[in-house]
């Protein structure tokens, strides 16, 4: 694949985030920092005519569209000359046989599975295993950690000025008005691994661990509350990092949450996150007894962020997020430029969100259910220790 060549993708999954990563890998990629061009060829569902409609709803020509492979199945996507990569936007619990058979396909160069990336750390595991076997490109789809924002804070954090850091606070909770959802909707259904944890947390946790690192040893204490069906509700957890750094996150599928999402605090000065964690429109620095100092959406010194609001009204479609975002699409497609570089330089993980992370952000998941009292269901689990 040369630099001018585009990255083809075949999308596993017709769902809504499928949607989002889809159409953000369309947008021109001159409209921002070294953006990469990418195409889809593929598209599998459970069915043709479900692959169909998504084909079909891509913002592309007809005559684009009616090149693009509409498949009835995962294997037969799996099994096309004309896809470079995958991304897998299937429910949880299904992340990780999709994955590893992906890894398993000899002609795919690169997978990217969607947050969380499985629902265990020895799932993960054993998917780092196989990457490395097949010499194939793995990443969890983290995409937080490859916005502009997210190098923001990096650069901050690495440049000293806040001085040590203590404590990590960041939340992500949404009303998703749990007791109007089926049993079997996604986020109530243990047995698609549903919960607040493993579906809102990885944001709260993105932050941390961009913040704090991923170090090998940890320490936990975790609360839940439980919904109807057995999965979690709300999930609070405090995480020592060890050399004194503590962070305190939470997520909960029944309560709004307010912005600033996401406050750094060190010996002389702190970071603030404004808007929602996972996509978030500003930055506010702050050293000591100076005023704080914003950063806007594509990465650049700007002005502040509007009075506070709740998290629904900074999602990424609304008034707010579009005003303040200073690139065209949703943020998606950072992390697919990040792939496709990747796969170019023959590396096997992205050096933004290496497996260690994951890896990293999964044992802290299983201890959290674990203290919870959140059992899978029988089979959720593809690697049982």
């Amino acid at each position: 694949m040369s630099a001018q060549t585009a990255f083809r993708w075949g999308i596993i999954g017709t769902g809504n985030i499928s949607t989002k990563f889809a159409h953000d890998v369309l947008v021109d990629p001159s409209t921002r920092s070294k953006g990469e061009q990418h195409a889809i060829t593929a598209v599998g569902s459970r069915n043709t005519a479900s692959a169909q409609t998504f084909i079909d709803a891509l913002p592309l020509s007809a005559e684009s569209r009616a090149t693009i492979e509409a498949h009835g199945s995962y294997d037969s996507l799996l099994s096309s000359p004309s896809i470079d990569a995958v991304y897998i936007g299937t429910p949880h619990s299904g992340h990780y046989a999709v994955a590893l058979a992906a890894l398993r396909t000899p002609s795919l160069r690169a997978v990217l599975v969607e947050k969380p990336g499985v629902c265990s750390r020895a799932e993960w595991l054993a998917l780092e295993r196989v990457a490395e076997e097949e010499k194939t490109f793995l990443m969890e789809a983290m995409w937080t950690a490859f916005q502009p924002l997210a190098r923001v804070v990096r650069d901050a954090l690495e440049g000293g000025g806040i001085g040590k850091l203590h404590t990590v606070q960041a939340d992500l909770s949404i009303d998703m008005k749990p007791d109007a959802l089926a049993d079997t909707h996604r986020m109530l259904d243990p047995l698609l691994a549903g919960g607040a944890l493993l579906d809102l947390g990885p944001y709260p946790m993105v932050w941390a661990v961009l913040a704090a690192g991923a170090p090998g040893e940890f320490g936990v204490k975790a609360s839940m509350v439980k919904a109807r069906t057995g999965v979690d509700l709300r999930s609070a957890w405090i995480l020592d990092f060890g050399g004194d750094i503590q962070a305190v996150l939470s997520a909960s599928m029944d309560t709004p949450s307010l912005t600033p999402s996401v406050i750094l605090r060190g010996a002389r000065g702190s970071i603030r996150v404004y808007g929602q964690p996972y996509c978030p429109t500003h930055v506010g620095i702050t050293l000591g007894e100076e005023e704080e100092v914003f950063y806007g959406a594509e990465g650049k010194l700007g002005s502040a962020p509007p009075p506070p609001a709740t998290q629904e009204a900074w999602a990424p479609g609304s008034d707010i997020a579009k005003a303040a975002r200073g690139y065209e699409g949703a943020g998606w497609h950072f992390q697919a430029d990040d792939v496709a570089r990747s796969v170019r330089a023959n590396l096997l993980q992205s050096s933004v969100w290496p497996w260690k992370n994951t890896s990293f952000v999964m044992g802290v998941f299983d201890q959290v259910r674990s203290q919870g009292g959140y059992v899978f269901p029988e089979g959720v689990l593809g690697v049982v220790e």
